[in-house]
């Protein structure tokens, strides 16, 4: 008979102590490496509130207002530093704090907007909320079932409404009322509002004030063939490039170049500045062609431009250049940058994405 067995009859079956000795063994080293991780992540989270806490503060915040960012920002799964730098995450944040508490104070939001200077958004990002809509922006009112158009124009908005006049009268102006509206957005597209509800019409004699509550629905109509950015980077471009006469293009070796930084860019060209008071200033005249190298997040970015515009700002020159010959992954890897660009700064949630 087998040692093993024997033993089992010498010793009996192990008693219930034995078996929960045995358990607590090989539990006890797993409960305390699953509460050291716990912990050590805990820790990181207390550090990293602590942190933005601290960035805030010195920003200007209040612990209030700091901890609204915070709580929000978490919730929806935004970066809070980036909340206090860009307005589309900010306005995200702060329609989730006004419609989930119950207490929240529509000044206090006012008072941050203002306070981190995000009153205004950059031309090159699309209206994600009515909010954004600057005052007297201008467009058409219309109906579905009726060919009529009323224009108005946005006078006014705070945290749930916006205020469109007009001083045409209309049957189908009334409270309750379903309307469209329609405007342009220079430099960016053209914007349907669909099914706005009319809280409230307003009669001052001389015009009508429509109340209307904000919304995030709507339909944009882009007007560039590619959405262009603002953005620094380090890039070279050549001097004026001219053909010979086969129309063979001269080798980029050949050629003299410059040292520069872009200031917008997209998939269809980019915006280069020179100081006016740099010694090598190159001079170009529209329609010179010339080679651009661009520094894309560690990518050589090649292609042959040519100068569209001249604009003469405040301290520096620029030139306006399309790309007319640019590999087609080059192209993209342009369109990704600027996509995951107007992603960061636009704020999407998890959910959007």
């Amino acid at each position: 008979m087998p040692t093993n067995v024997l033993e089992y009859f010498k010793w009996g079956p192990p008693s219930v102590s034995d078996v929960l000795l045995a358990l607590l063994a090989i539990s006890v080293p797993f409960v305390l490496t699953i509460a050291y991780f716990y912990l050590k992540e805990r820790l990181k989270e207390i550090r990293r509130k602590e942190l933005f806490f601290n960035y805030a503060q010195k920003r200007g915040l209040t612990k209030e207002e700091t901890e609204i960012i915070w709580k929000y920002s978490e919730k929806l799964g935004l970066d809070p530093y980036l909340v206090l730098d860009h307005k589309v995450p900010f306005e995200k944040v702060m329609d989730a704090y006004l419609s989930e508490d119950p207490d929240a104070d529509p000044e206090l939001v006012t008072r941050l907007r203002n306070k981190l200077g995000l009153t205004t958004l950059p031309p090159y990002v699309p209206l994600s909320t009515t909010k954004d809509i600057e005052l007297y922006q201008t467009g058409e009112l219309f109906f579905d079932d009726i060919p009529d158009t009323i224009p108005v124009g946005l006078i006014d908005k705070d945290e749930f409404y916006m205020y469109w006049s007009t001083e045409k009268k209309h049957p189908r102006l009334r409270p309750g009322e379903k309307v469209n509206i329609k405007f342009l957005r220079k430099n960016d597209g053209i914007y349907i509002l669909k099914g706005l509800t009319l809280e409230d019409v307003i009669n001052e004699g001389f015009r009508l004030i429509l109340k209307i509550p904000h919304t995030r629905k709507f339909e944009r109509v882009q007007f560039r063939e590619y959405i262009r950015v603002e953005a620094e980077l380090n890039c070279k471009i050549s001097e004026p490039v001219k053909e010979d006469e086969n129309g063979n293009m001269p080798s980029p070796e050949k050629l003299k170049w410059y040292v520069t930084k872009t200031k917008d860019i997209s998939g269809g060209g980019t915006l280069i500045c020179f100081p006016v008071n740099r010694e090598d200033i190159p001079k170009y005249n529209v329609g010179d062609k010339v080679y651009l190298e661009i520094d894309l997040e560690g990518n050589t970015i090649f292609a042959l431009g040519q100068i569209r515009r001249k604009v003469e700002e405040k301290g520096s020159i620029c030139y306006g250049i399309q790309f007319i010959e640019i590999s087609e992954e080059n192209r993209k890897k342009i369109i990704n940058y600027v996509n995951d660009y107007i992603r960061k700064v636009a704020g999407f949630v998890p959910s959007e994405a």
